[in-house]
C-alpha cells in the first residue's frame, strides 16, 4: 500500500499543516474517507482517503507543518505491515523530541529520493547529519532556504532536526536567535547555490522591531494565511514596476440597466450588483488588450485567450481571490451567480483549490466600505488588477455647459510596466470606461 502524502493544494504551495487527525492508527479507512484536515497557506481541507486498509501508522503529529510530498501516515493492506524505517529517522525518533512525529518519515523519504532501498545509502543522494546529502545538496523547503538566505546564514552550517536531517524553519530561526551559522564572505556553498540560482533576488526586507512589551499591549501571533500575504505583497511591490491609471466612469445609464434587470430577473432569484458589470466590463476589454491578460514567465510573457477573473474577497484572516473562469464569455447573471457562490464559500472556509488558482486578472473592489479612490497591489505573476471604489453623488456639466448632479466612480489600474506600457494601459481604461457608460454592450 502506498503512503499518504503531504498533497499539493496550490500553485504556490510548499508546506501544509495537520491541523487534526479524523482517523486514528488503526483505524479501518475506505476509498474517500476524510483522515485528516490540512492547513495551507489559503484554506483548510479535508484530506480523502485514496486507498482502502488499516491507517497502521500517523508519521505527522497534529500541529506539524510538512513538505509538500512528504509521507505523513501509512495505509497498510490486509496481512500488511508498515515498512521500517530505520537508520537515521530510528535514532531521531528517540532522540527527536517533539520531532518524533516527523522523523518516521525519514527512510520513505530517502527511499523516495534515490530510487533504491539500503543499498543505496551510499547514493549521491543520501542525507548527511546537517541535512546535505553526499551530492553537496541541503534538504530543506524553499521557505527554509529563502529564509536562511535573507538573513545571510549557511545552511552547512546548521544541524537539520527535522525527517532524514531535513533543515526546517525552526533550525534557522534558532540559529538566527544564537548568531551562529553566518554566511562568510563568499556566502557559503549554500549561499553561491542560492544565488547563482536567483541572481535577481529582492533585497533584503528590514527586520522588524521587537515588541514594546508596554502595558495595554498584546502581541498576536501571525497566521499562516496573513505570513504569506505580506510575504507575497512585499515581494510584488519590491520586484514588480507598478504604473498606474485611474479612470472616472459616469454609472446613471448603469445603474438604471441594473435596476431594471434585477426587476426582471427577481424571479429567478438573481440580483446583479455593480461589480458584475465592472468584471464584465474588465474581461471584454481585455479582448484588444492581451498583454494585460498575461503572466509573467521564466520564459516570457504567458498571453491568455480566454480571461479567468480573480476577485478579491476579504477574510478575517487575510484574503483569498476565488476565480470565475471565462468571464469574458460568461454572462452577467452567470458572474452574478458564480461570483456569490465563489465569495460565500471562501467565507466559511469551503473553497476547492481549482476555484482560487489560474486567475490571470484580477478585480479589488471596495466600493461597499465608501472609499472613494484607492490602488491595488499586483497579484503576481498577473499583469494588472483594478481597484473599484464607491459611486458618489456629484454635481458635473453637462453638454451645454449646466450643473446636474451625476453618479460617478473611479477605476483605477495597477500593471506591471515590465509587461505592459504606460498607454496601453490608459487605453485599456478608457475602454473599460466605455463599456461601462454604454451598459447595453455588456448584455448584447
Amino acid at each position: 500500500m502506498p503512503e499518504v502524502i503531504m498533497p499539493k493544494m496550490g500553485d504556490a504551495m510548499e508546506e501544509g499543516t495537520v491541523l487534526k487527525w479524523l482517523k486514528g492508527e488503526g483505524d479501518e479507512i475506505s476509498v474517500g474517507d476524510p483522515i485528516a484536515e490540512i492547513e495551507t497557506d489559503k484554506v483548510t481541507l479535508e484530506l480523502e482517503a485514496e486507498d482502502a486498509g488499516t491507517l497502521s501508522n500517523l508519521y505527522a503529529s497534529e500541529g506539524d507543518a510538512i513538505p509538500v510530498g512528504d509521507a505523513i501516515a501509512f495505509v497498510a493492506g490486509e496481512g500488511e505491515e508498515a515498512p521500517e524505517r530505520g537508520g537515521e529517522a530510528e535514532v531521531e525518533a528517540e532522540e527527536g523530541g517533539e520531532d518524533e512525529g516527523q522523523a518516521a518519515t525519514a527512510t520513505a523519504t530517502e527511499e523516495a529520493d534515490s530510487g533504491e532501498g539500503e543499498e543505496s545509502s551510499e547514493d549521491s543522494g543520501a542525507p548527511q547529519a546537517n541535512g546535505r546529502a553526499s551530492d553537496g545538496n541541503f534538504r530543506a523547503s524553499p521557505i527554509v532556504r529563502r529564509l536562511a538566505r535573507e538573513n545571510e546564514l549557511d545552511l552547512g552550517k546548521i544541524e537539520g532536526s527535522g525527517p532524514a536531517g531535513r533543515i526546517v524553519e525552526r533550525d534557522v530561526r534558532a540559529a538566527m536567535e544564537r548568531g551562529d551559522a553566518k554566511a562568510g564572505a563568499d556566502g557559503g556553498a549554500e549561499g553561491k547555490a542560492e544565488e547563482a540560482a536567483a541572481p535577481q533576488a529582492a533585497p533584503k526586507a528590514a527586520e522588524a522591531p521587537a515588541p514594546t512589551g508596554a502595558e495595554g499591549t498584546e502581541v498576536q501571533e501571525l497566521s499562516r494565511m496573513r505570513k504569506v500575504i505580506a510575504q507575497r505583497m512585499s515581494q510584488s511591490k519590491q520586484e514588480v514596476p507598478h504604473f498606474y491609471a485611474t479612470v472616472e466612469v459616469e454609472m446613471d445609464e448603469l445603474m438604471s440597466l441594473r435596476k431594471q434587470l434585477n426587476t426582471s430577473l427577481e424571479d429567478e432569484g438573481i440580483k446583479l450588483s455593480v461589480n458584475d458589470f465592472v468584471m464584465k466590463a474588465c474581461a471584454l476589454g481585455l479582448g484588444k488588450f492581451p498583454n494585460l491578460n498575461a503572466l509573467w514567465t521564466s520564459e516570457g510573457l504567458e498571453l491568455h485567450e480566454k480571461v479567468n477573473m480573480a476577485m478579491a474577497v476579504a477574510l478575517d484572516d487575510g484574503l483569498i481571490t476565488p476565480v470565475i473562469k471565462d468571464a469574458g464569455g460568461a454572462t452577467l447573471s452567470t458572474i452574478s451567480a458564480g461570483a456569490k457562490d465563489l465569495a460565500g464559500r471562501a467565507r466559511s472556509g469551503d473553497l476547492k483549490p481549482d476555484e482560487y488558482q489560474g486567475g490571470t486578472f484580477t478585480v479589488s473592489n471596495m466600493g461597499m466600505f465608501g472609499v472613494e479612490s484607492f490602488t491595488a497591489i499586483i497579484n503576481q505573476p498577473q499583469a494588472a488588477i483594478v481597484a473599484v471604489s464607491a459611486i458618489v453623488k456629484r454635481p458635473s456639466f453637462d453638454e451645454e455647459g449646466n450643473v446636474v448632479p451625476k453618479s460617478l466612480m473611479k477605476l483605477t489600474l495597477s500593471a506591471d510596466h515590465r509587461m505592459a506600457n504606460g498607454a496601453e494601459g490608459a487605453l485599456y481604461m478608457a475602454e473599460v470606461k466605455r463599456l461601462l457608460e454604454s451598459p447595453m454592450l455588456l448584455v448584447v
